[in-house]
């Protein structure tokens, strides 16, 4: 997914006021609108979003996922993911979580930003918008009148829905720009952290 990061975001403090926009403007400045070809942002938005009233304890009870930790995988070609799932027909689903890997960025960004800021970015909140996320894949993937997606709008979609259903103050895009603020910080590429994509 190719991100028009804007110049303007030389802080962390950037990155936190930009991502806690509201998704349509989100997408809008880091895509743009010719990124949805077949839809315009605010309904691609409104598609994305859990129907109103649906909670993550919902969809947790619906699907019954099997948790997974994945903190031992070792990480290929510099990726560490955040999650995966795995769903076929008839067999549960399984959600795996990156607790290691989210326990260091909650580690990093206590120590940079603010802690009215910094608490959104807990463990346990991270825990619940990576699984938000993982759950957006397997309800998609059951749902017969959901529209078609591919490639990245569908993790476009998935982070939309993940804040909508977490109630997460920022759009999840934002760990496309908090890369180089977790970077170590003697300027090194740290390989754990060179890119954090979501699956």
């Amino acid at each position: 997914m190719r991100l028009r990061l804007p110049a303007a975001i030389r802080t962390i403090d950037d990155a936190l006021d930009l991502y806690r926009r509201p998704d349509e403007e989100v997408l809008s400045e880091l895509i743009g609108p010719a990124g949805f070809v077949d839809r315009t942002v605010a309904q691609f938005c409104a598609e994305a979003r859990p129907a109103h009233g649906v909670t993550l304890e919902q969809l947790v009870a619906w699907y019954r996922p099997r948790m997974v930790d994945q903190s031992v995988r070792p990480v290929q070609g510099g990726v560490a993911w955040f999650g995966e799932c795995s769903f076929r027909p008839g067999q549960r689903p399984m959600i795996a979580v990156n607790h290691r890997l989210i326990g260091e960025i909650a580690r990093r960004v206590a120590q940079l930003a603010a802690p009215p800021d910094a608490v959104w970015f807990e463990p346990e909140m991270l825990t619940r918008l990576v699984v938000a996320h993982e759950l957006h894949h397997i309800h998609h993937a059951h749902q017969d009148w959901a529209s078609p997606l591919s490639g990245w709008h569908t993790e476009l979609a998935a982070h939309v829905f993940a804040r909508s259903l977490t109630g997460w103050r920022y759009s999840p895009l934002i760990f496309h720009s908090l890369l180089k603020f977790v970077a170590g910080q003697d300027g090194r590429e740290e390989k754990m952290l060179e890119a954090l994509p979501w699956n």
